[in-house]
């Protein structure tokens, strides 16, 4: 119904609907499309007013959080491909790359979900914008550093040294904002120690 309101013109109509739906959601308990309505609210949003930006950005990152949070990745990916176009719309591809890249992940083409195939194709463009080429790699390169810089104190004062707790914690955050160390990086586990 909400898509239909906007289709006609009537974004607020649109908006009262999902934002129902959404306090629906809350009262019932019952939450298994709530990081959708997020999303399609988000839309919605940009539709309303396509010169303020934020609000959506904002609700496309709940819908993001919750469908993580609920192990839903098809509506992570439908969240992560829709921020990823607004942060490509607005001159952010560095931005665009982090949220799609590991919400792409592991997702092979299907044509029950075309989205597959769209994120791939904004990936693959986003992948050769001179800002993603030139961060992409100094990431990767920073990870490889800090994860033997891990190891190396891990060798000289052991793995269950503070120092090295926190040389492996500092890998951990990087890798969380970069694509995966290439294949030579050493994985660590949650204690601090190589695998």
């Amino acid at each position: 119904m909400a898509e239909a309101d906007a289709q006609e013109g009537n974004p607020e109509a649109a908006l009262a609907i999902l934002d129902e739906a959404l306090a629906t959601a809350d009262r019932t308990g019952y939450r298994a499309f709530e990081a959708e309505l997020h999303r399609a609210r988000a839309e919605m949003l940009l539709k309303r007013d396509p010169s303020n930006p934020v609000p959506a950005e904002e609700a496309f990152q709940t819908a993001m959080a919750i469908a993580t949070q609920q192990s839903a990745r098809s509506f992570g990916l439908r969240a992560a491909l829709s921020l990823a176009k607004l942060y490509q719309s607005t001159g952010r591809p560095i931005e665009a790359y982090d949220v799609l890249a590991p919400a792409l992940e592991g997702f092979s083409p299907t044509p029950e979900m075309p989205e597959i195939v769209e994120a791939q194709a904004l990936l693959a463009e986003l992948d050769e914008t001179d800002e993603v080429k030139n961060v992409v790699p100094s990431r990767q390169r920073r990870l490889k550093l800090q994860t033997r810089y891990g190891q190396a104190v891990m060798w000289s004062k052991g793995f269950a040294a503070d120092e090295t707790r926190a040389a492996f914690a500092r890998a951990r955050e990087l890798a969380a904002g970069a694509e995966k160390a290439a294949s030579d990086s050493t994985p660590f586990t949650d204690n601090g120690s190589t695998a």
